[in-house]
């Protein structure tokens, strides 16, 4: 009976896991689209890739935690997302200052 409710909270929480693994990776992909100028799509990007990489792999190499392909996912996708929302940003302050000026 309680067997039940226990696997219940249990994908709860992986749940909840994997959208705070999302979140915390949008940061990173707003402000890298903030900072880099040009061709910024794929430098946020590989940025993310780099990044991520390096925390699993010290992970993998310090037993600090689990390798896991999810995180990798879960990790890129909040940094497009974040890109995502950094773009729009830019171009609204872009518009904005545009509309000003004239």
């Amino acid at each position: 009976m309680f067997r039940g409710v226990k696997e219940k909270r249990k994908r709860k929480l992986v749940g909840l896991g994997r959208f705070v693994i999302v979140l915390l990776f949008i940061p990173l992909g707003f402000f890298s689209a903030r900072w880099f100028e040009g061709n910024k799509k794929r430098k946020v990007i590989l940025t993310g890739f780099i990044v991520t990489t390096v925390i699993e792999l010290c992970q993998l190499i310090f037993r600090l935690g689990f390798f896991e392909i999810d995180d990798f996912i879960y990790n890129m996708i909040g940094n497009v997302i974040g890109l995502s929302i950094g773009v729009f940003y830019n171009t609204m302050i872009s518009y904005k200052k545009n509309a000003i000026l004239k």
